[in-house]
Protein backbone atom coordinates (compact mmCIF):
# COMPACT_ATOMS: atom_id res chain seq x y z
CA UNK A 1 0.00 0.00 0.00
CA UNK A 2 2.89 2.52 0.94
CA UNK A 3 5.05 1.28 -2.42
CA UNK A 4 1.71 2.06 -4.43
CA UNK A 5 0.97 5.93 -2.61
CA UNK A 6 5.02 6.70 -3.31
CA UNK A 7 4.19 5.31 -7.21
CA UNK A 8 1.04 7.88 -7.16
CA UNK A 9 3.00 10.80 -5.71
CA UNK A 10 5.83 9.95 -8.34
CA UNK A 11 3.47 10.19 -11.21
CA UNK A 12 2.18 13.35 -9.77
CA UNK A 13 5.71 15.13 -10.59
CA UNK A 14 7.23 14.97 -6.84
CA UNK A 15 11.22 13.03 -7.11
CA UNK A 16 11.42 10.12 -5.06
CA UNK A 17 13.98 12.03 -3.44
CA UNK A 18 11.79 14.17 -2.08
CA UNK A 19 9.91 11.59 -0.07
CA UNK A 20 10.38 10.03 3.09
CA UNK A 21 9.06 7.81 5.54
CA UNK A 22 9.98 7.95 9.28
CA UNK A 23 9.49 4.72 11.80
CA UNK A 24 8.69 4.74 14.89
CA UNK A 25 11.40 1.56 15.34
CA UNK A 26 13.04 1.31 11.71
CA UNK A 27 16.01 -1.20 12.56
CA UNK A 28 13.61 -4.47 11.66
CA UNK A 29 11.00 -2.83 9.58
CA UNK A 30 12.97 -0.16 7.31
CA UNK A 31 14.94 -3.22 5.75
CA UNK A 32 12.10 -5.19 4.88
CA UNK A 33 10.34 -1.82 3.21
CA UNK A 34 13.55 -1.13 1.35
CA UNK A 35 13.11 -4.63 -0.33
CA UNK A 36 10.00 -4.03 -1.18
CA UNK A 37 10.39 -0.72 -2.73
CA UNK A 38 13.02 -2.67 -4.70
CA UNK A 39 11.04 -5.31 -5.81
CA UNK A 40 8.31 -2.26 -6.96
CA UNK A 41 11.21 -0.44 -8.97
CA UNK A 42 11.09 2.20 -5.98
CA UNK A 43 14.77 3.22 -5.07
CA UNK A 44 14.98 3.59 -1.51
CA UNK A 45 17.65 3.44 1.13
CA UNK A 46 17.11 3.12 4.89
CA UNK A 47 18.93 5.47 7.63
CA UNK A 48 18.63 2.47 10.64
CA UNK A 49 21.82 4.27 13.02
CA UNK A 50 19.58 6.79 14.36
CA UNK A 51 21.10 9.78 13.29
CA UNK A 52 18.43 10.88 11.21
CA UNK A 53 16.29 12.40 14.00
CA UNK A 54 19.02 14.11 15.74
CA UNK A 55 19.21 16.80 12.42
CA UNK A 56 18.40 19.89 13.56
CA UNK A 57 15.26 19.76 10.95
CA UNK A 58 13.88 16.56 12.81
CA UNK A 59 14.51 18.29 15.99
CA UNK A 60 12.44 20.99 15.26
CA UNK A 61 9.80 19.28 13.69
CA UNK A 62 9.31 16.64 16.53
CA UNK A 63 9.04 20.24 18.95
CA UNK A 64 6.31 21.42 16.86
CA UNK A 65 4.34 18.06 17.56
CA UNK A 66 5.49 18.15 20.74
CA UNK A 67 3.55 22.20 21.07
CA UNK A 68 0.44 20.82 19.25
CA UNK A 69 0.38 17.67 21.36
CA UNK A 70 0.40 19.71 24.44
CA UNK A 71 0.86 23.46 23.77
CA UNK A 72 1.92 24.26 27.35
CA UNK A 73 5.96 22.45 27.14
CA UNK A 74 7.74 25.69 27.24
CA UNK A 75 10.92 23.72 26.01
CA UNK A 76 9.34 22.60 22.85
CA UNK A 77 8.18 25.91 22.17
CA UNK A 78 11.77 27.04 22.70
CA UNK A 79 12.71 24.83 20.62
CA UNK A 80 10.25 25.81 18.00
CA UNK A 81 10.96 29.69 19.04
CA UNK A 82 14.79 29.37 18.35
CA UNK A 83 14.78 27.49 14.88
CA UNK A 84 15.08 29.65 11.64
CA UNK A 85 11.64 29.40 11.33
CA UNK A 86 11.37 32.41 14.27
CA UNK A 87 15.04 33.13 14.75
CA UNK A 88 14.16 34.11 18.60
CA UNK A 89 17.37 34.44 20.32
CA UNK A 90 18.40 33.70 23.89
CA UNK A 91 17.80 36.52 25.29
CA UNK A 92 14.58 37.23 23.64
CA UNK A 93 13.61 33.81 24.66
CA UNK A 94 14.79 35.23 28.58
CA UNK A 95 12.69 38.44 28.21
CA UNK A 96 9.54 36.89 27.19
CA UNK A 97 10.01 34.16 30.13
CA UNK A 98 10.90 36.97 32.38
CA UNK A 99 7.94 39.39 31.74
CA UNK A 100 5.30 36.99 31.08
CA UNK A 101 6.80 33.73 33.13
CA UNK A 102 6.91 31.53 30.62
CA UNK A 103 6.61 31.09 27.06
CA UNK A 104 3.47 29.67 26.98
CA UNK A 105 1.99 33.30 28.94
CA UNK A 106 4.10 35.29 26.79
CA UNK A 107 1.70 33.78 23.70
CA UNK A 108 -1.29 33.77 25.56
CA UNK A 109 -0.70 37.59 26.25
CA UNK A 110 0.22 38.30 22.58
CA UNK A 111 -2.17 36.95 21.32
CA UNK A 112 -5.16 38.51 23.49
CA UNK A 113 -3.58 41.85 22.14
CA UNK A 114 -4.34 40.57 18.61
CA UNK A 115 -1.44 39.83 16.98
CA UNK A 116 -0.02 43.33 18.38
CA UNK A 117 3.10 43.45 15.68
CA UNK A 118 4.38 46.82 17.19
CA UNK A 119 7.10 45.04 18.77
CA UNK A 120 9.81 43.27 17.15
CA UNK A 121 9.14 40.37 19.81
CA UNK A 122 5.55 40.57 18.04
CA UNK A 123 5.98 40.47 14.29
CA UNK A 124 8.23 37.57 15.02
CA UNK A 125 6.19 35.45 17.25
CA UNK A 126 3.49 36.10 14.50
CA UNK A 127 4.68 36.08 11.23
CA UNK A 128 8.42 34.63 11.64
CA UNK A 129 11.28 35.24 10.51
CA UNK A 130 10.99 37.59 7.06
CA UNK A 131 12.99 36.34 4.17
CA UNK A 132 15.10 38.73 2.70
CA UNK A 133 14.22 39.28 -0.67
Amino acid sequence: MIAQKIKELHHQGIEYKDMVILLRSPKKSAKDMVEVFTEEGIPSYAESAGGYYSQPEVETLLSMLSVIDNPKQDIALAAVLRSPMYSFTDEELSFLTIKYGSLVSAFACFSEEKKNSSTEVGRKLFFGRRRKR
